[in-house]
């Protein structure tokens, strides 16, 4: 995926899990960039290995692709084939969004963690390994958190005291 300056998504390469955001008659692999279709200005986008997060100025997060794991963060396993709206971050200060190959994390301005999706190797942070369909407040760390990155299957946070 691609970023325009004036808040617009591209997106091309394989679409088999939906993560091409651009509905069904996409599903095989595409070698010119072609517009998501979003009525708000996007100011941030994420990629894992098979599903994709947008960051609206207006502080909404959309997902996208598969969700065999939760990582959309809409309450079901049902993939999407177009971005979907996640209604369990709507009206939260949401700063960042990242995501992992199958786990996603948002990070508020108050410096709050939500994550959700696969949590296998306990990259969620949550101290178990439960998946998580729709996203949570992160309560293991209870510092402030700056900054968040996630990998394959881990997650780093740097809090406000430089751990």
């Amino acid at each position: 995926m691609a970023l325009t300056n004036d808040g617009q998504i591209l997106s091309w390469g394989t679409g088999e899990r939906g993560q091409l955001g651009l509905g069904l008659e996409f599903l095989n692999e595409i070698s010119k960039p072609k517009f998501i279709k979003l009525s708000e200005k996007i100011v941030q986008i994420a990629c894992g290995t098979k599903h994709c997060l947008a960051l609206s100025e207006n502080g909404n997060i959309w997902a996208w692709g598969d969700n065999s794991q939760g990582q959309l963060g809409i309450g079901t396993f049902v993939l999407a084939h177009t971005p979907t709206l996640v209604t369990a971050l709507q009206g939260r200060p949401i700063k960042k969004i990242v995501c992992g190959g199958s786990h996603s994390i948002a990070l508020s301005y108050s410096g709050h963690a939500y994550v959700w999706g696969d949590n296998t190797f306990g990259q969620l942070g949550t101290g178990d390994t439960t998946k998580l369909l729709r996203p949570q407040i992160l309560k293991t760390i209870t510092s402030k958190i700056m900054d968040i990155t996630c990998g394959e299957n881990h997650t780093l946070a740097l809090l406000i005291d430089g751990k």
